[in-house]
Parts: structure tokens; C-alpha cells; sequence
């Protein structure tokens, strides 16, 4: 490095020192650039967000008690609403799969109850007249009856739906199939004596659509 002589230095005039430095190649060397937050060699510094928290909180400090106060409530407000809303959707939906449950049932029992002396007497043809009437029952997708040995002897298909088991290994009560439907399987009785099997299976259309509802108006 190498420093001009001074001009005038005794006259008091501004005194102008150049700097000069070069490589050992002769070439002037390239300053290193400078990254974000100020750190050499383009790398990344974490100055910004605790900066932003800074503000954040010098922004908070000089809030008055009465507004935090209120924004307390606000938010508590808020929260509570949330919950209650949450509480209340799904406090509907349970009751409304409940229902549809029942719905299901009081059916199977009409059904199993004229079932009965059919399955008794081995008369599969009036066990598919039985069934016929589903047709009239938009969420019963599919229903059937089954001998005493598991044969399916009678069975009703709504359009476009997946047939009935073959046979039926099932024990009774309540499932769920993966489609999302609920089916129904009942054991038939005559005299106190157990005839055959009755399937059912129901469409949760109406539980979907209701979500998909909530799911609107939450939006």
C-alpha cells in the first residue's frame, strides 16, 4: 500500500491521502460481498426476525392496560366461540348418525318381522317381494336375506350399487363399510327360533352432505 503525499498541508487545506492496494498479481482486490443481516460471504443472518420480534414486542410495550384489556377479552371471546362452534357440529353429526341408525333399525325389525313365516317355509320367491318395497327408501342401498346357513336367498340392489356378500360370516349389529355406508345385519326369528339373516346397508349421502354444509359455512 502506498500513501500520496500531502497537499498543502501547512496552508490548512484538506489533506487527501489515497490508498491504493493491490494483489500480488497487480490486480486491485474484490470486496467480499455482504449477505443479509450483514454477514460476509453472502451468508444468511438471523438478525431479521429477532428484529421483527423487537418491533413486535416495543409495539405491545407501548400499548395503554385498558386496549390490552380489551384485546384479551377479544380474544378469549374468540376462542370460546370457536369451541362452542366445534362442540355444537359435532354434537349434530353424532346425533344425526344416530338417527340414521334408528331409522335402520326400525326397518330391519318391520322387515324381519314379515320375513319370518317366509324363511320358516322356505318361500324365496315372496322373500324378494319382501324386499322390493326398499325401492321406495332412498338411503337403503342395498338389502338381502339369508338362510339359516348363511345362502343368500333374496336380495334388492339400489342403481348403480356393489352387490350383497355371497354369504354372510358377519355377526349382527353395526358396521361400517369403507364407502362410508352403515349396514345392518339382523337374525330372523319365528316361534323363538332362528330362520336366516337379514342385510341391510344405508347410504350416509345426507351425513355428508350436512358436513360438507358446516364446512361452507365456516368458510
Amino acid at each position: 500500500c502506498g500513501a500520496a503525499p500531502n497537499r498543502g498541508a501547512g496552508d490548512g487545506c484538506l489533506v487527501r491521502i489515497s490508498i491504493a492496494c493491490t494483489s500480488t498479481s497487480g490486480r486491485a482486490a474484490r470486496p467480499i460481498p455482504e449477505g443479509r443481516g450483514g454477514l460476509p460471504g453472502g451468508q444468511v443472518g438471523h438478525s431479521l426476525p429477532f428484529e421483527r420480534q423487537n418491533r413486535v414486542m416495543s409495539w405491545c410495550s407501548h400499548l395503554s392496560i385498558r386496549f390490552k384489556l380489551i384485546l384479551l377479552s377479544i380474544l378469549s371471546a374468540g376462542i370460546a366461540l370457536t369451541i362452542s362452534c366445534i362442540g355444537f357440529v359435532l354434537t349434530d353429526l353424532r346425533l344425526l348418525y344416530e338417527a340414521k341408525q334408528r331409522q335402520l333399525s326400525a326397518q330391519a325389525q318391520m322387515l324381519s318381522f314379515n320375513a319370518g313365516a317366509v324363511m320358516l317355509m322356505q318361500d324365496y320367491l315372496s322373500a324378494e317381494h319382501l324386499l322390493a318395497p326398499l325401492e321406495h327408501q332412498p338411503s337403503v342401498t342395498a338389502a338381502a336375506l339369508y338362510s339359516e346357513t348363511g345362502e343368500l336367498v333374496a336380495e334388492y340392489l339400489a342403481a348403480g350399487q356393489t352387490p350383497c356378500p355371497a354369504s354372510l360370516p358377519k355377526p349382527t349389529g353395526y358396521s361400517e363399510d369403507p364407502r362410508g355406508s352403515v349396514e345392518l345385519i339382523q337374525d330372523i326369528t319365528e316361534g323363538g327360533q332362528s330362520v336366516g339373516r337379514l342385510y341391510m346397508r344405508a347410504d350416509m349421502r345426507d351425513l355428508r352432505d350436512q358436513r360438507l354444509q358446516y364446512l361452507k359455512v365456516a368458510g
